[in-house]
């Protein structure tokens, strides 16, 4: 798949690893599955996720993805492509991007599923080559946020996995990546594209720029 959109956004999106004070999503811990990943779910106790990795059951500590077991349940269902997030129902729908009553957010590649944040307006989608934050409540300027490309591969889901993590998946392997949108860095907007200068006959000059985050 072509997919994923424009990386970056104006977050200052990461590529797994690094300690940057603005970058809001980091790869914690990924692991490749030689039989791929279908489908992934937190357990009930949220210490362990299960996953269907070549049609069976396993289950893996989040602390050490590289331990697996295998679950005595089904292979979770696929995650839900439709999710509360504040007073929105956001629905995932693949090549169209994102849709929540009569508004849409184009993700610029396909969105296979969506992970509420928690906080009433930040997501992530799972989008093939990465995974993607966005604000659903940015109004003005780009609604991306940050990305991050996972080590494992192609990301075809992703489920949340406690308190500001997900968990994403793929034909090759998982990932657990922490995302605090709190670090994002302020939009910074201007009321106009330039600084405006008046000078009076006498030469005295005066100025004024408004900027507000």
């Amino acid at each position: 798949g072509d997919a994923g959109g424009e990386a970056g956004g104006d977050a200052g999106g990461g590529t797994g690893g690094g300690d940057a004070v603005l970058d809001p999503m980091t790869t914690l811990k990924s692991v490749d599955v030689a039989a791929g990943v279908t489908s992934a779910a937190l357990s009930a106790d949220g210490a362990s996720v299960v996953t269907c990795e070549g049609g069976e059951a396993k289950s893996r500590p989040l602390d050490n993805l590289d331990e697996v077991a295998d679950h005595p349940d089904d292979c979770p269902a696929t995650p839900e492509t439709t999710v509360p997030v504040g007073d929105r129902t956001v629905t995932a729908t693949g090549a169209a991007g994102l849709i929540w009553g009569d508004e849409s957010l184009d993700t610029r590649g396909p969105a296979y599923t969506v992970v509420d944040m928690g906080d009433g307006d930040h997501v992530v989608t799972a989008g093939w080559d990465a995974l993607y934050l966005w604000d659903l409540g940015q109004r003005q300027g780009d609604q991306q946020r940050a990305t991050e490309a996972l080590p494992i591969g192609p990301v075809v889901g992703a489920v949340a996995a406690g308190p500001g993590r997900v968990l994403a998946y793929g034909p090759d392997g998982l990932a657990l990546v922490e995302v605090d949108p709190t670090r994002l860095a302020p939009d910074v907007l201007v009321d106009a594209p330039a600084l405006q200068v008046l000078c009076s006959d006498e030469g005295h000059c005066e100025g004024a720029l408004v900027v507000q985050n």
